[in-house]
């Protein structure tokens, strides 16, 4: 029985993205740092690497890459800086009504926010993020399930989740339909193919 092509792409990347995370060649089960030359390397070596994680670092350099862009550790470091503070930024609007606890993860409307904020405050386009085009082109409910899975398969540290969660992301930006919509969610299937052209290289 044959694998469908239009599931190649993403099988491929998440098994290139599975590799990364375990840092070690294929199909391996040996935890290590992932090494990079151009990519500041500060994971904990005893727990494996988010594959969004990955995804999201590599998407951005990939598409800096389209504006002759190369990222260095500066870079990553001055957008983590930028990241940290425009989350804060955000966060502190749930207290401006007098509440002084919060118990929710931030919603993907957040989120877009706090990158937007970031990506401005580094002078790199916004759609250098992962789910700049995502968020753009799929609706609310969808929008906001694809964030809060992601955040629970990070939190629970399962590659078998976020492997569902971008099963199901990618097969929605690979349906798109709406003729106002396609140009974006071509794009960002264009890139993700560069993306594993990147990990094969």
């Amino acid at each position: 029985m044959q694998i469908k092509n239009i599931l190649i792409i993403p099988i491929l990347l998440i098994i290139f993205l599975c590799n990364l995370s375990y840092g070690n060649g294929f199909l391996t089960n040996k935890k290590e740092k992932v090494k990079s030359d151009n990519i500041e390397n500060s994971y904990n070596s005893k727990k494996e690497i988010g594959i969004f994680i990955i995804l999201i670092r590599e998407y951005m350099k990939q598409v800096m890459v389209e504006y002759n862009k190369r990222l260095s550790n500066k870079d990553f470091k001055k957008y983590h800086y930028e990241h940290a503070l425009a989350h804060l930024e955000v966060l502190s609007k749930r207290f401006e009504n007098g509440s002084t606890t919060t118990s929710r993860d931030i919603s993907y409307q957040e989120a877009a926010e706090i990158n937007k904020k970031a990506f401005t405050a580094c002078d790199m386009p916004f759609d250098a993020w992962f789910f700049a085009d995502v968020f753009d082109v799929l609706d609310d409910e969808t929008n906001q399930k694809i964030w809060d899975d992601m955040l629970n398969a990070l939190a629970n540290d399962s590659h078998e989740s976020e492997k569902k969660v971008f099963l199901f992301l990618w097969d929605k930006m690979k349906n798109v339909s709406d003729l106002d919509k396609i140009e974006k969610s071509k794009r960002w299937l264009n890139r993700l193919d560069r993306v594993i052209i990147s990990f094969k290289a």
